[in-house]
């Protein structure tokens, strides 16, 4: 391989990993309107719906930790009195 091929396979991996992230980021605030769409009663926790994207969003690749840090930050912020 040329350096011109490795250097545009590295800028490739760069540009992968950069849009893994932002589909990571989506992931997860469509997992927080869920969150906090159910906490305010505005849709039925037991639906089919809800219970199909839930699902769907669980099998998702993601940071445990992230996820519950943003869900935190979410809730404060948009479920205060």
């Amino acid at each position: 391989m040329s350096q011109e091929e490795i250097d545009e396979l590295k800028y490739n991996v760069e540009d992968l990993t950069g849009r893994i992230q932002v589909l990571r980021g989506q992931i997860d605030v469509l997992y927080d309107i869920i969150h906090i769409l159910t906490a305010a009663n505005r849709i039925d926790p037991n639906s089919l719906i809800t219970k199909h994207i839930r699902q769907t969003l669980s099998e998702l690749p993601r940071e445990k930790e992230d996820r519950d840090r943003g869900k935190l930050d979410i809730c404060n912020r948009f479920m205060k009195p």
